[in-house]
């Protein structure tokens, strides 16, 4: 079993664009504390919709490993 947990930045309610990259501008951040043991797919689906995000089209996600 792991210990350690680890930390989601989620940012929604936004959009995004093409700059020279792809950047993400406008909406909220939501820090959530994740516990390895217990994260899924649809522990996810069920935190989105606690916040309001009934139906979800698509996830995008990267993994910062400078943390």
């Amino acid at each position: 079993m792991c210990d350690e947990g680890f930390k989601v930045v989620v940012h929604h309610g936004g959009h995004f664009v093409q700059n020279g990259g792809l950047l993400y501008v406008g909406g909220f951040i939501d820090d959530w504390s994740c516990d390895p043991n217990t994260w899924g797919y649809f522990e996810v689906l069920d935190t989105l919709r606690s916040m309001g995000y009934l139906t979800v089209k698509e996830l995008w996600y990267v993994v910062d490993r400078r943390m």
